[in-house]
């Protein structure tokens, strides 16, 4: 029996990305692009079906702060996959609207709001056995994923360091907003059995790739790695965010330590800046890289052991993820019900292999 998915914000980069690779992949999916804007949704359906050639793809409009359109929108589908960042409280809404249909739920952002009210009906969603995953895609997404595949692979280890860079000189507004919305947050490495506050000076040059070279990085931290150090037994665990270029780096630099995006007025204004700074002075190479490092110990020798994730398009990189995780439960491979970060439940060999059956360019070493 066919499946139907429904993608808010299907009409933007990433959900638009998201709903092509579902139609290419498999014939018994069904799409719904829905969002604020019907005759963008009409647009973006007329192309996808053009382009496939078989009408399994429909437009509807679903504003995700109308709790009517959203109970009327749900009833529609197996699945929702949110596409966009929450604001203004849309997070509650549209979980709780998703419950209330009893259908499975993905998002791909990072939002604290969020958290919050996923823990608050984590309960109801395991009790109706459906699976709510959040912070999917590839940043946030694969961190916490690939932390578990290195896991797996020793017998002990003692490091651990996860290494992301994006550059995109055509950002979306939404995009934007996102990154510069989150710049407050405090950075945090583990060491000494608990998560420390990371000075924003602490900065460390990180060999990427051929293609990216090396590049400086600044420590960032994933609410998704929280239990990691704990569940692996690790002694120290960091995160790193690479630059875009010097002038955007700058912008995010002094918004981070001044904390100027808690305020509406001071946040748009970063939002215009980064866009700006972005579109003039970003060059190529362009697309993103993910990078796993570790050390520790296999068969009692002492391995170093890496894993990157590479792809052109930072959006696209960011759809390859989520539609495999889709295929994952619309397969029934992923056992786990309730609500969690996606990278703690697809972390398997599998999901990997299907990364690059879906375009990523996935290289691993091990000396």
């Amino acid at each position: 029996m066919g499946k139907k998915a429904l993608i808010l914000g299907g009409y933007g980069k990433a959900g638009s990305y998201i709903a092509e690779l579902l139609l290419a992949n498999t014939s018994r999916i069904e799409i719904i692009i829905a969002g604020r804007n019907l005759s963008q949704a009409e647009v973006e359906t007329k192309k996808l079906n053009n382009k496939f050639h078989r009408n399994r793809v429909s437009a509807l409009k679903v504003d995700a702060g109308n709790l009517e359109e959203l109970r009327g929108a749900f009833k529609l589908c197996d699945l929702v996959i949110v596409s966009f960042p929450y604001r203004d409280g849309q997070e509650r809404i549209v979980i709780e609207s998703a419950l209330e249909a009893g259908i499975n739920y993905i998002d791909l952002n990072a939002d604290t709001e969020k958290y919050q009210v996923l823990q608050e009906y984590s309960k109801e969603i395991e009790e109706q056995k459906l699976i709510f995953l959040t912070g999917a895609g590839i940043i946030p997404g694969c961190p916490a994923m690939l932390a578990h595949l290195v896991g797996d692979y020793y017998d002990s280890i003692q490091k651990m360091k996860i290494s992301s860079l994006y550059r995109d000189k055509n950002i979306p507004y939404g995009g934007v907003y996102d990154i510069i919305s989150h710049s407050g947050k405090t950075a945090l490495i583990y060491k000494n059995d608990a998560w420390q506050k990371a000075s924003p000076f602490t900065m460390k040059k990180i060999k990427f790739s051929d293609k990216f070279k090396t590049r400086i990085a600044v420590p960032v931290y994933l609410s998704e790695l929280e239990e990691i150090p704990k569940k692996l037994n690790l002694e120290e665990l960091s995160t790193y965010q690479g630059g875009i270029n010097p002038f955007v780096d700058a912008i995010y630099f002094i918004w981070k330590t001044l904390n100027l995006s808690h305020l509406e007025s001071t946040l748009n204004l970063g939002v215009k800046l980064f866009s700006w700074a972005n579109k003039y002075f970003t060059r190529p190479p362009f697309g993103l890289a993910l990078k796993i490092e570790a050390f520790g110990k296999k068969n009692g020798s002492v391995e170093n052991y890496s894993i990157l994730l590479e792809h052109t398009d930072m959006y696209l990189a960011t759809a390859i993820p989520v539609v495999a995780a889709v295929l994952q439960i619309f397969d029934g491979e992923i056992k786990k019900v309730g609500s969690n970060f996606m990278g703690h439940v697809v972390a398997s060999r599998g999901y990997l292999e299907r990364l690059k059956e879906l375009g990523m360019e996935v290289t691993i070493d091990n000396f």
